[in-house]
């Protein structure tokens, strides 16, 4: 049986995440352009993206999953019940940056600027 293409994905990365999806719930997946694409991403339009495709009897839980991706509808068990879930959200590039600004202050780091000239002095061209 010749498997049949039940997503397109611009990015191969898209695919393989969907993919994982499809493998998780015990469905076969394979990948066809992903290569291509990878090496040629001006292709992409051309070759008709990179395509998900799974044998004809898992189709319709395929099609059943990818509605399900494509409306954000996965949840975790384990996110309605963890403490993150309903903690106040928090800053995460403050870190980040105190850690660039130490990074600047130990290693001296000096972005020079080019040299000004005067109108009233000579370069070394003239």
């Amino acid at each position: 049986m010749a498997p049949i293409t039940i997503a397109t994905f611009c990015e191969p990365l898209e695919a393989q995440m969907f993919a994982g999806l499809l493998s998780s719930a015990g469905i076969k997946a394979w990948i066809a352009d992903q290569h291509m694409i990878g090496m040629q991403w001006t292709l992409s339009t051309a070759l008709g993206g990179v395509k998900v495709q799974v044998v004809p009897n898992d189709a319709d839980t395929a099609l059943r999953i990818r509605r399900d991706y494509d409306h954000h509808a996965f949840t975790s068990p384990s996110d309605e019940t963890s403490p993150s879930a309903t903690a106040a959200p928090r800053n995460r590039s403050l870190p980040w940056l105190a850690l660039l600004l130490g990074c600047w202050l130990v290693a001296n780091i000096v972005f020079p600027l080019p040299p000004r000239h005067s109108a009233g002095t000579k370069t070394e061209s003239e």
